[in-house]
């Protein structure tokens, strides 16, 4: 074999590698060995053995261990020291051999030096992969198997699997996993239904099945079993890994989940079934309890027509008696009798505006809202404009600022914006230049707009009756039925926002109100509820 080719099989080997003469003289290293030694080739080559292996207390033992081996003929391996170029000293394996010729003549020795460093990480790290395996599936909240797919033999298993069979690890492995899990003599199926592992043994794909176990005629157990199988380096199913978990407490959830489900889909029937009664009872406001009214506005302008008329009949009748008949006669006729009919128009007119407000409210809830973008604070100026009067006679000043462009219904905005700054402007505090700010700030989801004026404000006690129908709150000095408020929070709540007050008592109010961003769709507006209506009794 020539010296070349010698050279290239040396260079080609991972491991550090020398070789000497028969005398211990080095003549040959590959890159690893000069790699570890910290030597180039042209200052080890030459150089005797010594250099690198000599022992503190007997610096020729390397030498005699050379001769030894020469002489009998044998390799060998020992742990022994070697020292760097720079002085440190490692830790190393010596494995020697002879080197013959072709003629079966010594020709040298063949040194194979592995760092001890290097076998003690490796047994490390297999006892540390080994360590970390097991803390991986320890940690896991399934109970886990690995088989053997051959014979399903347990190969590894993690605590909570043995915690569920009562048994330790020395119980388990080796055995079945029919044996140990079911207690079976074969695999055949499990007493709580299919397993899915003969189904990945078939397709070497991930399988998954529900075990259910009953006791005493009832559901006691469900376990949902998955296996997986696990390939090695070259394509073959080496093992199986089994996973079972306890889907009692989730399986009974969704029970739950699809009953609250049913419930839901029911109590939504009744509610339709609600707004579409209060359909009926719109119908029925508007005919049956107008008509009604109607009648005693027409009855009482008759009564009216008749006390004139017997107003003059009484009067021809009064003429010769005293004065203190004909001073009653005209107490009755100009004070009671008048102040009675005056009581039932106004009684009658009131009862006619709540009847309306109650449709206009009902009528909210059905009408289709035609979401678009809107320039809030091009709205906003529109409705100031038409209020210029108002504005300019009570001496208020309006300041805006941050008002967004939204997606939302335009004359649902305009009716919100209008009410609430109507509001703002009837209850100012006489001979106080009022002040009124509209403003918004935003949200990823929400935008909340601000009205806050200067005016007179509500007592503590009255801020939860302010979105009732037909309450009103503090002196009833201005004209109204307490309809406003009440019809702005049905359209708030219709387009999927919500409203709410913040007063602090002869200081001033806020209203504050929420839009979403996104317009909820036609079927997610929220009707006007029953109680809404109801609050109109």
């Amino acid at each position: 074999m020539g010296r070349h080719i010698v050279e290239t099989l040396i260079s080609l080997i991972s491991d550090s590698m020398l070789v000497l003469s028969t005398s211990g003289t080095i003549r040959a290293a590959n890159a690893a060995a000069l790699k570890l030694l910290g030597y180039s080739e042209e200052e080890l080559l030459r150089q005797p053995v010594t250099v690198i292996f000599s022992s503190d207390v007997d610096p020729d033992l390397h030498g005699r261990q050379i001769g030894a081996l020469l002489k009998h003929g044998r390799g060998e391996e020992f742990s022994t020291t070697c020292r760097t170029k720079s002085g440190t000293k490692l830790q190393v394996t010596l494995s020697i051999a002879v080197i013959y010729s072709a003629l079966g003549m010594e020709k040298g020795v063949a040194c194979l030096i592995r760092e001890q460093r290097e076998e003690r990480s490796l047994v490390a790290d297999l006892r540390l992969s080994g360590d970390f395996f097991k803390t991986v599936i320890n940690s896991l909240p399934d109970a886990v198997m690995i088989l053997d797919p051959h014979d399903f033999t347990i190969m590894a298993a993690n605590s909570v699997f043995l915690q569920e069979m009562g048994l330790d690890e020395r119980a388990v492995l080796g055995r079945p996993c029919y044996a140990v899990s079911h207690g079976s003599s074969n695999l055949g199926t499990p007493p709580g239904g299919g397993c899915p592992m003969l189904e990945t043994l078939s397709v070497e794909k991930f399988s998954a099945a529900e075990q259910v176990f009953f006791e005493g005629g009832k559901v006691s157990r469900i376990v949902e079993i998955s296996t997986t199988p696990i390939f090695d380096g070259k394509g073959e199913l080496t093992y199986i890994l089994h996973l079972s978990r306890d889907i009692t407490a989730r399986r009974l959830y969704e029970d739950d989940i699809r009953e609250m489900a049913r419930r839901l889909e029911h109590f939504n029937a009744e509610l339709q079934q609600a707004n579409d009664d209060l359909k009926s009872f719109a119908s029925i406001v508007s005919h049956d309890m107008r008509s009604p009214l109607l009648s005693i506005r027409g009855f009482a302008g008759e009564v009216r027509r008749a006390v004139q008329e017997l107003e003059g009949l009484v009067s021809g009748l009064l003429a010769g008696t005293g004065s203190t008949e004909r001073d009653r006669a005209e107490e009755l006729f100009h004070g009671e009798i008048d102040e009675a009919l005056d009581f039932i128009g106004s009684s009658v007119n009131r009862l006619d505006s709540m009847i309306a407000a109650v449709l206009q409210l009902s009528r909210v809830g059905y009408r289709s809202f035609i979401p678009e973008p809107v320039d809030t604070a091009l709205l906003l100026q529109t409705i100031l404009n038409s209020l210029g009067h108002q504005l300019e006679q009570k001496q208020v000043s309006v300041t805006t600022a941050s008002l967004p462009a939204v997606i939302v219904d335009r004359v649902a905005m305009e009716q919100i914006f209008g009410n609430l700054i109507d509001n703002a402007l009837k209850y100012l505090e006489p001979g106080r230049p009022g002040e009124l700010a509209v403003t918004a700030d935003q949200s990823p989801d929400l935008v909340t707009f601000h009205v806050q004026d200067n005016g007179r404000g509500i007592a503590a006690k009255d801020i939860d009756k302010v979105f009732q129908l037909f309450r009103r709150v503090g002196r009833q000095d201005v004209a109204g039925e307490g309809m406003g408020l009440a019809y702005v929070k049905t359209l708030v709540r219709r387009l999927g926002g919500a409203i709410w007050c913040e007063s602090i008592e002869g200081v001033g109010t806020t209203f504050n109100f929420t839009l979403p961003l996104q317009p909820l769709r036609e079927e997610e507006a929220q009707p006007v509820s029953r109680a809404e209506v109801a609050d109109a009794g």
